[in-house]
């Protein structure tokens, strides 16, 4: 397989590895083990399987272009939540951070419109939002108040409760980067074909 996606903990202790090609897979590692996972979970895809963890190494998610959005406790291969993507589209990308939820993004298999959605652990649905484009990636603030996702050419910010759109920003050339935020939230930044914003 080819570990195409990565995330560490934020303590440094966790890392999600999202195999994909042969034997698509979500696997956990232990930063202080031997390379070999504490557990592994198939994944159906044709494409990357997008992962994340969270700060505290406690939570994990992943998802596949032809999967479910997954939620993992970390000591366990067995998701406390399961989410289907809106019809129509496929798992492109999974978050979760420390203060509540998780987060998806999907995109249409023709790469159209997306939308983003959001759960929280105990997968209750919180918000659904519209995203002009495939989605290539997001982010929450640090204190889980709201989160950032980005297509290839627009970033829309949302309250993460709601859903309430709280800004949006072009993205003059397009990427396939995802937007990065401060640690105090107070600043956006997103890399482009030809600039950086």
């Amino acid at each position: 397989g080819i570990p195409q996606n990565i995330a560490m903990s934020g303590d440094g202790a966790t890392v999600a590895g999202g195999w994909w090609l042969n034997s698509a897979r979500v696997a956990l590692y232990a930063t202080g083990g031997a390379g070999v996972p504490v557990w592994n979970f198939p994944i159906s895809t044709s494409f990357f399987v997008p992962v994340d963890a969270s700060n505290d190494g406690s939570v994990v998610t992943g998802t596949g272009r032809q999967d479910l959005l997954y939620a993992w406790n970390a000591a366990s291969s067995t998701p406390v939540c399961s989410k289907a993507h809106p019809p129509g589209e496929e798992g492109n990308l999974a978050i979760a951070p420390d203060l509540g939820g998780q987060f998806a993004g999907s995109s249409t298999p023709a790469g159209g419109n997306s939308s983003t959605h959001a759960h929280t652990l105990g997968c209750a649905d919180l918000f659904a939002a519209p995203l002009t484009g495939q989605v290539q990636g997001g982010r929450y603030a640090a204190d889980g108040a709201w989160v950032a996702v980005n297509s290839r050419t627009v970033v829309q910010v949302h309250d993460s409760q709601t859903g309430a759109l709280r800004g949006t920003a072009p993205i003059p050339g397009e990427t396939q980067a995802t937007v990065g935020i401060s640690r105090d939230g107070g600043v956006l930044a997103i890399g482009g074909f030809g600039l950086t914003l």
